[in-house]
């Protein structure tokens, strides 16, 4: 790897919305992009409508990625056209009619995360999300979706792989009148914060928190909050006049029915279980599919905990019950709740 090529480049280029992927090596400094028909070899294809054979030039810059236009359709960002241009990782720029979004370890990180909370097929969804936590701009991040979204632990990701990642994450709770919380926020300035609102009601309140956090000018912030709500309905007008917020909306697990045994079997990996879901059987993955969801991800993280010490001690629920400390009355009416397994069913 070349000494002067810094870890954090862009590594990727991935297609806006898409499943197109294509790599950067961060040991070399040059590719050309096009569509690759007829002879002009590329190093980069991208099999879009209006890209020509040669589209463009690329050329690394430190962490940043010199576009070169070759094309007499046009490079363009932001719908205007350009003839070269810096693109950074977390924007995107479009060829023909593929919009390319550049990624960097860290994003290529993130959009795991936010994948398992945004939408394993929602590629949109998750590379808009992406393009808000890397918006230079640092807006706050308005985090809104139902009860169990795990915000927390997306927020927390969303600081680790952030170009805020130096400075401290810190928790606030919501007591805006304590001047112990007064002082929290002025000793936080320079960091990333966690502001869970969700109790919060009303415009004063909102105003009360944003004023806390910004002051009362419409200067640009040092602190980047990532704020939790139920609903962007009461805060929305409070921090547009700050000109600050992008909002990421979690959906509920119950839209995304079919990748229930991905979430369960991305989180029993996660625990180190060498068990899936498929073990249960196609009735029983049809019925935890069907199952509501009420608790969302929350809810799969408790559920996937449960199969997998059930999964684990050969379906005995007396044994799996001992592992995890509960009662075994209470994990088989957990397991049969959402269709995981029948009353009277297993040992």
């Amino acid at each position: 790897m070349p000494a002067l090529v810094p870890p954090d480049s862009v590594c990727r280029l991935r297609e806006y919305g898409g499943t197109l992927e294509l790599g950067l090596s961060l040991s070399r400094m040059h590719w050309s992009l096009g569509s690759g028909r007829g002879h002009d070899a590329v190093d980069l294809v991208v099999p879009g409508r209006h890209v020509s054979r040669l589209h463009a030039q690329l050329e690394r810059q430190q962490t940043w990625l010199r576009v070169t236009n070759r094309s007499a359709n046009g490079c363009y960002m932001a719908g205007a056209p350009f003839e070269e241009m810096m693109v950074q990782a977390g924007q995107t720029f479009s060829v023909g009619s593929t919009e390319l979004l550049a990624l960097d370890s860290h994003l290529i990180l993130l959009r795991a995360r936010l994948a398992w909370h945004l939408g394993f097929d929602d590629h949109a969804a998750v590379d808009e999300a992406l393009i808000r936590v890397a918006d230079l701009g640092q807006p706050a991040l308005l985090l809104t979706g139902p009860a169990g979204s795990d915000a927390l632990t997306l927020a927390r990701a969303m600081w680790r792989h952030s170009t805020r990642r130096v400075a401290p994450f810190v928790e606030i709770g919501c007591d805006l009148a304590s001047g112990p919380l007064r002082r929290l926020l002025e000793a936080v300035r320079n960091g990333v914060a966690f502001v869970d609102i969700t109790p919060l009601r009303g415009k004063r309140a909102s105003k009360a928190l944003v004023t806390g956090l910004f002051g009362e000018g419409r200067e640009r912030p040092r602190l980047r909050p990532v704020i939790v709500a139920a609903s962007v309905a009461d805060y929305r007008s409070t921090f547009d006049r700050h000109g600050f917020i992008a909002e990421i909306q979690i959906p509920a697990v119950a839209s995304r029915r079919a990748e229930v045994p991905q979430l369960l079997d991305g989180h029993m990996a996660s625990l180190s279980s060498p068990h899936r879901v498929a073990e249960l059987g196609a009735a029983r993955i049809d019925a935890l599919c069907a199952f509501d969801w009420p608790d969302n991800l929350e809810d799969i993280q408790r559920t996937a905990q449960r199969l997998a010490a059930y999964l684990a001690n050969d379906r005995h629920m007396g044994r799996a019950a001992a592992a995890l400390g509960v009662h075994v009355s209470t994990l088989r009416e957990a397991l049969t709740r959402i269709g995981a397994t029948s009353r009277g069913g297993d040992r």
